[in-house]
């Protein structure tokens, strides 16, 4: 027997979220679930990144912003990655970056789980001269 990976997709109204610079109301925004069933007939749930955000969007260089990710089920991994600077634990979900070159940066979050396709969402935030 083999293993069937199917993907469920659902329409889920957003109420707002950290981070959105304009303050714009309710959006309707596509969220797909994978869900893997093995040969065992056991269920295994594919983490979805459902949040990233940044405590500012904006900092000076040599300074710090604070970052944390979410996703819709626990994976195996978590990782940060981008240009620009230094995150502090990059396999965490709650992690602080340091930007180290002026310029706007994107930023991507990602939940790995083994079976799963990766999960991942990325935020711009800006780094400025000091």
């Amino acid at each position: 027997m083999r293993s069937v990976l199917t993907s469920l997709v659902f329409f889920v109204p957003l109420l707002g979220c950290r981070g959105d610079l304009n303050g714009s109301g309710p959006q309707s925004k596509q969220l797909v679930i994978h869900v893997k069933i093995s040969h065992d007939r056991t269920l295994r749930v594919c983490p979805v990144v459902t949040g990233i955000s940044a405590l500012g969007l904006q900092t000076a260089t040599g300074h710090d912003l604070a970052l944390e990710g979410g996703s819709s089920s626990p994976a195996d991994r978590y990782s940060w990655s981008g240009e620009g600077g230094d995150f502090a634990t990059p396999d965490a979900t709650t992690t602080m970056f340091q930007c180290t070159e002026p310029g706007v940066q994107t930023l991507t979050f990602s939940a790995a789980k083994y079976g799963c396709p990766d999960a991942n969402a990325s935020l711009e935030v800006e780094c400025a001269e000091p």
